[in-house]
């Protein structure tokens, strides 16, 4: 990560998380309170209106899904601009990429299951009364 891009959007980035072809997740520390959050940004330093429109409806439907108490899922604290830079900015809740702990043998198979217990459990909890479920 080059000196550049190790504070951003009010935050200090810590930890490169992924590298995609639109956007970057990082790990980092929000500056102004030293909380650990997760930095959602467009890659891009001048979005086209359609990834400004994308990454804005995706913190509402997530804030409104919340709201309604939905499970496994976290609201964006803050949906930051720097320049003409978006991204969204979540808590970090000191989570690890599923893959790549079963990848490299870190759980056990009774934790495997466990976890997955709970991912069916979580796609089987009803849906908030105003979002249809997703096939």
């Amino acid at each position: 990560m080059s000196d550049a891009a190790r504070s951003v959007f009010g935050c200090a980035l810590r930890e490169l998380l992924y590298d995609g072809a639109e956007s970057v997740i990082y790990r980092g520390i929000r500056i102004v309170d030293g909380q650990p959050v997760i930095v959602k940004a467009l890659r891009a330093d001048y979005p086209t209106p359609t990834q400004v429109a994308r990454y804005r409806s995706e913190c509402v439907l997530l804030q409104r899904l919340c709201e309604h108490g939905a499970r496994g899922i976290d609201a964006p604290l803050e949906f930051a601009a720097q320049g003409h830079r978006l991204a969204l900015i979540f808590t970090d809740r000191g989570a690890v990429d599923l893959s790549g702990l079963i990848e490299s043998g870190g759980l056990q198979p009774a934790e495997r299951f466990k976890i997955a217990s709970e991912i069916i459990e979580i796609n089987d909890s009803p849906s908030p009364p105003d979002q249809q479920p997703v096939d």
